[in-house]
């Protein structure tokens, strides 16, 4: 937003104390100063999200005159404003003082948290308020093995199975002199960004997990260049999609309990959790007593179950309970 503007906001609250909402701001900012395009910016990167009374997106929505919520707010800041410097300039002090009213604040449809997340990214240039992949930290902590700040050090992965997961933030689709399709994309986590590029084949295999904003995990291992040995690359052997990863890839869940945990209610609870929909995963069960150092292992012959986020939910919250997954 500038030096200048954000100085001015700054002295305002320092000399008169914090903003209390939105319409306690508009009246004090110098508005010579922050105008339309300083208050989207606020608004869009989270600097108004201290004010509970109003959302970001709040700040966009059109009236009947498609005019947006910062428009009228500028309005009536101007209009407040230009009021308050009347009333003082008046022979008549403060007696003739009129009350503007404050614009409605209006409803309309929230963003979606990957657009508010990219607002964020654009205009500040990390993710503030959270990150994208946040929603797939269970499948990240279970199913990967590296990070893309590993990738520093290709040498040090060399011919070890790597696992890891991100976002897609950049595509290329190209063509050789020769005719032949290749692409890259580059991918981001919570430590770094990389860049991969496929030809030929895998490019085929793979080019439709090439899209902007798609959550995905890769599979594969370091290894030489095919035209040149002494450099390494990181070669896709798989990819998935983070949402189906829990589904596709979970195929057994081992649960271990020690034997005095075992009750009717925790019976049940599990029962609730694992029998309400049929998946592809297997349920063993490994019930221990730790003071004679005696287990047993069980698994349901029957069928299979469906890995949920609330089963998951249950198994990481109780303090009584260990788990494994594996492919």
């Amino acid at each position: 937003v500038g030096e200048g503007p954000g100085m001015k906001i700054i002295e305002e609250r320092e000399k008169n104390g914090p903003f209390t909402d939105i319409f306690d701001f508009i009246q004090r900012v110098d508005l010579h100063g922050v105008n339309k395009r300083i208050l989207e910016a606020l608004a869009r990167s989270g600097g108004f999200d201290s004010f509970t009374e109003i959302d970001r997106h709040q700040f966009f929505c059109l009236d009947e005159k498609e005019n947006t919520f910062i428009e009228n707010l500028l309005k009536y800041g101007n209009s407040f404003q230009n009021d308050q410097l009347s009333t003082q300039q008046s022979l008549f002090g403060g007696n003739t003082e009129i009350e503007i009213p404050t614009p409605v604040i209006p409803v309309c449809q929230e963003w979606s948290k990957m657009y508010r997340l990219n607002q964020e990214k654009e205009l500040i240039g990390i993710y503030l308020s959270a990150h994208p992949l946040d929603d797939y930290k269970f499948e990240i902590e279970h199913f990967c093995n590296t990070t893309l700040s590993d990738f520093s050090d290709l040498t040090s992965l060399q011919n070890k199975d790597i696992s890891i997961a991100g976002i897609v933030t950049d595509v290329r689709h190209a063509t050789t002199k020769n005719g032949k399709p290749y692409g890259n994309l580059t991918i981001e986590d919570y430590t770094d960004t990389y860049r991969i590029t496929m030809f030929s084949k895998d490019y085929m295999d793979f080019k439709s997990y090439f899209t902007v904003g798609y959550f995905v995990m890769l599979k594969g291992k370091v290894q030489p260049r095919m035209f040149n040995e002494n450099e390494l690359e990181f070669k896709v052997q798989k990819m998935h999609m983070l949402s189906d990863v829990k589904e596709n890839l979970i195929k057994n869940v081992k649960v271990k309990v020690p034997l005095s945990s075992i009750n009717e209610g925790i019976i049940e609870e599990l029962r609730s959790l694992t029998e309400t929909k049929k998946g592809n995963a297997l349920l063993n069960f490994v019930v221990y007593d730790p003071v004679d150092k005696i287990s047993v292992q069980m698994f349901s012959r029957a069928g299979k179950i469906k890995v949920s986020d609330k089963f998951l939910e249950y198994l990481k919250k109780s303090t009584e309970i260990e788990f494994e997954l594996s492919e």
